[in-house]
């Protein structure tokens, strides 16, 4: 088989696996009766936007898909970041008491964000392949290390007990 195709079939064995799993998993969440009617009309709208997505990729020129590849891997990095900056905020809140304040919080994730960006635009203007090898293994490395930080910290707050709130939670109809 041609390497074309190879990572054509894993990637929707990949993506199939993702949707039925999502699907799966906003049913039992969310405490919803399951319907295979409904299920098979979101999974079809599921595949026809990623079909979509990869052929719209593949038909860009070959720059435009390095360009794409080197944000998007900086995009992704910075999500996780922005998770474990959350996971962060949960576990000083639940083991404190008191967590990140919003502001900074919501300030950080946009510098997260930005710094991101602005990396990868970065590597994109200096257009050496030197450059953009290192800049990919060091955001690999990141995300990586920021994911096993969020590991560590889920697994650590699991047998924490939950703080009450500091502010007294008054319902309406003691009144």
């Amino acid at each position: 088989m041609s390497d074309f195709l190879l990572k054509f079939i894993g990637i929707i064995v990949g993506w199939s696996s993702v949707v039925a799993v999502s699907y799966l998993m906003i049913r039992w969440c969310f405490d919803i009766e399951m319907s295979w009617r409904r299920a098979g009309i979101w999974a079809a709208w599921t595949f026809t936007g990623i079909l979509s997505s990869i052929a719209m990729y593949y038909l860009l020129p070959q720059r435009m898909q390095d360009v794409f590849n080197v944000l998007f891997d900086h995009l992704i990095c910075g999500a996780v970041l922005h998770i474990l900056l959350l996971r962060v905020d949960d576990y000083l809140t639940i083991t404190y008491g008191k967590g990140i304040a919003r502001t900074k919080l919501y300030l950080g994730i946009v510098i997260i964000y930005g710094l991101m960006i602005l990396d990868g635009l970065l590597v994109i203007q200096m257009d050496s392949h030197v450059i953009v090898n290192i800049a990919d293994m060091a955001i690999s490395y990141l995300t990586r290390g920021a994911i096993l930080m969020c590991l560590a910290l889920e697994i650590k707050l699991r047998n924490q007990p939950k703080q009450e709130p500091s502010v007294p939670n008054y319902d309406m109809e003691d009144y």
